[in-house]
């Protein structure tokens, strides 16, 4: 009988402290949580600024796919060949009639989507906890069925 007491004293203990203070608990794994392996990515992106008035007319579209790795030096973002050779055909260009021209790619963009654990950090930094509760799991093994 004290045995069993003893064990669902500790068991309660347990509990309590582990669900005592959750946010804290996720922005120290997040700060910890490293890649052992590079995180390699393909990235695409297209936009399209079609703009008709009275003045001023423009219809460009820009596009770009580029491959992107992350690792603990930082990222390397590679153009393939064809891209660079097409986006400086477009710059030397004596007439610009291109109907879709080559895109800048934010670097700093692709870096936090390969690595978001940063950026939640700092928007958890920010958070505050308006309520913690347990979980309420149900011991009941009875199925409902309507």
């Amino acid at each position: 009988m004290i045995r069993h007491a003893l064990v669902v004293a500790v068991a309660l203990a347990a509990a309590t402290r582990v669900s005592a203070d959750t946010l804290s608990e996720v922005k120290s794994a997040l700060r910890t949580l490293r890649a052992k392996q590079p995180i390699r990515a393909a990235y695409e992106t297209k936009s399209a600024n079609v703009a008709k008035g009275r003045f001023f007319d423009q219809n460009v579209s820009t596009a770009a796919a580029v491959e992107a790795s992350v690792d603990e030096n930082g990222i390397t973002v590679i153009y393939p060949r064809s891209l660079l050779d097409r986006a400086a055909a477009q710059r030397d260009a004596k007439k610009d009639d291109t109907k879709e021209r080559v895109a800048d790619v934010a670097v700093t963009r692709i870096a936090e989507m390969l690595d978001y654990a940063p950026a939640l950090a700092a928007l958890l930094d920010r958070a505050s906890v308006v309520e913690e509760s347990a979980p309420r799991h149900s011991t009941d093994n009875r199925r409902v069925s309507s």
